[in-house]
């Protein structure tokens, strides 16, 4: 049980949408083409009991209080604080307490509880579920909270209007004295994934905003959704992103193909969905190894997701992709080898590799002995010969290294302290400009350059 009864008085609420914000959402609904929400959704607006165990509030400004505020011209509110003030005064700040006292009493007991936290005794909740365009449209706007979707000025205000016209839904949080969602407690937007035989299924953003944090309710709605989808989803296992909006929580970029248990599908169907995305794999109980290799060679990360694979599989994943050896538990010397002959930087994921896979890591990139403690006499001409310019990252180097590095780059003179006379002549052979790069250059070095003027 709660301590305190959670409640906002409605005398002084902001309507949620102004009428041109109502006329975009029906212009929406117009141009929308899907219909069908399934048997569950048949209805705009469909009701869940839900009961909580736990609600804890939040310090933001109830919709009553911000409509008195606003009401009265004052755009700024420190509620914490207890302050009120207009952007164009804004060393002029009254005390919100005295301004509730003043015209909207009944909200002063509530204000003057708002620091005391804990729990809230909330009266009976319903999960409401709804594709009326209206609270589709109004999901962010004069609210409890904000987002980048609200109508006004939200950085991707016409989130909310794409998301009526390809048949999105939300879901509120709200009191049971309050099903036209007046003043809803917290709300999660819900997207729609079709496949190509038209099948479809509806999955809920990651990201709750809300008014208080009430445990339990999005994992209750995770259900609804879910025996939802049983009955719209069909034989499908590869359902795409059907929205047309930019924007998303949750679901970017290869996130937006979704998948439901490939395990009962054929080996043709799981090869397709993993062809159309390779994570899918992760989606299929005991792939074949056939079905392994193939995605691997596609991507060799996604060795990531497959439990206990072959040797054949690790050697495949790092051919593909060397950087993959990161996800292989105690790989062989054979996949090390494999995987920095790809990715010379794969060696950064490799405990204590042999002097075989030190060389063969900066013979494909020098630059990977960044990644080796203390390399040898061997590796590090390895590395300088792939790129003379690594010798930056070689404490005390060898002359036989520094004659290496300039022969493959002049540049790499500069990374040298004190050169000698054959590294200087050996730097400027390779590269005449690298004499702009020596101090103190030796004699038998500018006569060298002297003799290649005009030349």
């Amino acid at each position: 049980m709660f301590g305190i009864l959670y409640s906002i008085c409605k005398q002084v609420v902001l309507e949620a949408l102004t009428p041109k914000q109502v006329a975009k959402a029906k212009e929406a609904e117009a141009l929308r083409k899907i219909t069908d929400f399934g048997p569950v959704f048949k209805e705009q607006r469909t009701y869940f009991p839900f009961e909580a165990k736990e609600a804890v509030s939040k310090e933001v400004v109830p919709v009553s209080v911000m409509g008195l505020t606003k009401k009265l011209g004052y755009d700024n509110i420190d509620y914490k604080n207890g302050l009120v003030w207009r952007s164009a005064t804004p060393n002029k700040k009254l005390k919100l307490g005295r301004i509730i006292q003043q015209n909207a009493p009944e909200l002063l007991k509530d204000y003057n509880e708002r620091l005391k936290g804990g729990a809230k005794h909330l009266e009976k909740l319903l999960i409401v579920v709804t594709h009326k365009p209206e609270d589709i449209a109004g999901m962010s706007t004069d609210r409890n909270w904000t987002s980048c979707t609200t109508l006004v000025g939200g950085r991707y205000k016409s989130a909310s209007l794409e998301k009526i016209k390809f048949g999105g839904m939300v879901s509120y949080l709200i009191k049971e004295s309050d099903k036209n969602i007046d003043d809803p407690l917290a709300r999660i937007s819900i997207r729609r994934f079709s496949s190509e035989s038209g099948n479809f299924m509806f999955k809920q953003e990651d990201k709750c905003y809300s008014a208080v944090q009430v445990e339990g309710w999005d994992l209750a709605l995770e259900k609804i959704l879910e025996d939802s989808n049983k009955k719209t989803r069909g034989d499908s296992h590869v359902f795409a992103d059907a929205e047309g909006s930019e924007y998303s929580d949750t679901f970017r970029g290869n996130s937006n193909i979704i998948y439901g248990d490939l395990s009962d599908a054929s080996e043709v169907e799981q090869l397709a969905a993993v062809k159309q995305e390779d994570r899918a794999i992760q989606f299929i109980k005991n792939p074949s190894e056939a079905l392994q290799l193939a995605v691997v060679k596609w991507s060799g990360s996604v060795i990531y997701y497959i439990k206990n694979p072959s040797e054949a599989v690790k050697l495949a994943a790092v051919k593909q992709n060397g950087l993959a050896i990161e996800f292989i538990k105690n790989p062989s010397e054979t996949v090390q080898l494999a995987a920095v002959e790809q990715n010379g930087y794969a060696i950064q994921f490799i405990k204590n590799p042999s002097e075989v896979v030190k060389l063969a890591a900066v013979t494909q990139r020098g630059r990977a002995i960044g990644h080796i403690d203390n390399p040898s006499e061997a590796v590090q001409l390895a590395a300088v010969k792939q790129d003379g310019l690594v010798i930056q990252f070689i404490k005390n180097p060898s002359e036989a290294v520094k004659l290496a590095a300039v022969t493959q780059n002049g540049f790499a003179i500069q990374f040298i302290k004190n050169p000698s006379e054959a590294v200087q002549l050996a730097a400027v052979k390779q590269n005449g400009r690298a004499i702009e790069l020596i101090k103190n250059p030796f004699p038998s070095v500018l006569a060298y350059i002297k003799s290649k003027k005009g030349k």
